[in-house]
């Protein structure tokens, strides 16, 4: 029996591995480059042994795919509980975009990804229509909080969370075209940009829970798409 479990632990081992350097090559390399192939090679196995745990590329993409949507839902456990909705919806939408980053190829290859794998597509459309009850539901606990104003034309709050969704899905491929370096001071210019499109729709309450949080958050090194030294 013990025999057993230690084989059973090497095989999760064996697999967290392929995860991990699937990963930093598709992270590094692209869609396009990462074959089993290349993944066994780095990690020294041979191809039958990897596609024992994975049968292709596109069922390693799907687990990393369900990896960054668990990680994603794991940070939403902590609205359940807060007592400064505001404050917390802002640190969990910017630890949000560093999870992003760390799975940066699935946005930068999403297209591609989607045409070779429909059950993704399928589970990130559902995603979605689940992510836009939950951001509908927090805007309305803030509406009455006195933390957002009422809406002033109908419909204007579900158009942000659209916005919000497209900026999130699409801040990557941008980072890539106007960035060369790649670092947290990267990642946190495109949530200043995504955080900052509620400011109009905060009162003078929501404001001044939006600037405490401003003071405690690192500065930022990038106001523009320029470097600054």
């Amino acid at each position: 029996m013990f025999l057993c479990f230690k084989s059973v632990d090497q095989l999760l081992k064996t697999r967290d591995k392929i995860l991990e350097e699937a990963l930093r090559q598709l992270n590094e390399e692209g869609l396009d480059k990462v074959s089993i192939r290349s993944i066994a090679q780095a990690l020294g196995i041979s191809p039958g042994n990897l596609t024992y745990h994975f049968r292709n590329v596109d069922t390693i993409i799907q687990e990393l795919y369900l990896e960054l949507v668990r990680e994603l839902d794991a940070g939403l456990q902590r609205m359940e509980n807060a007592t400064t909705v505001l404050t917390t919806l802002l640190e969990l939408s910017e630890d949000n975009f560093f999870v992003f980053w760390k799975y940066r190829f699935i946005l930068l290859d999403f297209i591609a990804i989607t045409r070779r794998n429909t059950e993704v597509r399928d589970h990130f459309r559902q995603l979605i229509a689940q992510r836009h009850f939950q951001f509908k539901f927090s805007i309305e606990h803030m509406i009455a909080e006195g933390i957002l104003k009422p809406e002033e034309v109908e419909g204007q709050y579900d158009k942000l969370i659209l916005q919000s969704i497209i900026l999130g899905n699409a801040w990557i491929p941008d980072a890539h075209i106007h960035f060369d370096e790649r670092s947290d001071a990267v990642v946190r210019f495109y949530s200043d940009l995504f955080l900052g499109m509620i400011v109009p729709y905060l009162t003078e309450k929501g404001l001044a829970e939006y600037r405490a949080w401003l003071d405690k958050r690192p500065k930022l090194r990038f106001k523009s798409y320029r470097a600054e030294s």
